[in-house]
């Protein structure tokens, strides 16, 4: 039998996990260039750009839209949180941080400058 504590502990690991990458997959789907599901990154980038003109729109607190709800929750969490330590957004300013200094040092190399 699996101890209550490790159980709910991993349990929330899970929901960790789900809203850091809805976070990501949101910012990702709010930026690319890409339509008709052809996007070369990620293979939920189309579900989520519906999703985010979705949520731009939505005001019902209990909107049946899968996700939509959820989303709308964890995005207003994100642009409060202040906690550099924070479980949810800590890892996922990281995770853009390290993208945007890949980004930068790539440009670098091909002898453009970004800021």
């Amino acid at each position: 039998q699996v101890p209550q504590r490790s159980y709910q502990s991993d349990q929330r690991q899970q929901v960790l996990r789900q809203q850091q990458q809805r976070l990501l997959l949101l910012r990702h789907a709010s930026k690319c260039p890409h339509d008709n599901g052809n996007c070369p990154v990620t293979p939920h980038c189309a579900g989520m750009k519906k999703l985010w003109k979705h949520i731009a729109e939505c005001k019902d607190q209990q909107c049946q839209t899968a996700h939509c709800v959820s989303s709308r929750y964890v995005l207003s969490h994100y642009h409060r949180c202040k906690d550099p330590r924070c479980a949810v957004c800590g890892p996922v300013r990281d995770a853009i941080q390290r993208n945007h200094e890949k980004a930068k040092q790539a440009l670098k190399q091909h002898g453009t400058t970004v800021s």
